[in-house]
């Protein structure tokens, strides 16, 4: 049995197939792809509406404080009110925890 014959019907096989896809690209080229839908008009937030965003955004962070404090024995995260108030554990775990941050969109 020759190898020849298999060699051939594989060429073949290939050369079918590339042909289809060109054939598929070309079609999505002459016809196009749809159109997309129109983007929704977003109103965008006057200076003044930024602005009053911005400072209870501002406002908001200022009534709150977070701090590290080692009274359990290892290094704990905590929030607590401007006035010292509502102290809250937010860490709770034998590792020391000792960098926080704020999230800008409180998450």
């Amino acid at each position: 049995m020759s190898v020849f014959p298999i060699l051939i019907n594989i060429i073949k096989i290939i050369i079918t197939v590339l042909t289809l896809l060109i054939i598929i690209s070309l079609s999505f080229t002459l016809i196009g792809c749809p159109p997309a839908p129109p983007k929704e008009e977003v109103e965008e937030p006057t200076p003044e509406e930024i602005k009053t965003t911005e400072e209870e955004r501002v406002l908001k962070i200022l009534k709150k404080i977070v701090f590290l404090s080692y009274r359990d024995g290892n290094g704990e995260i905590y929030i607590m009110n401007a006035d010292g108030s509502e102290q809250t554990n937010l860490t709770n775990n034998p590792a020391d925890d000792i960098a926080s941050a704020w999230s800008p969109n409180g998450k």
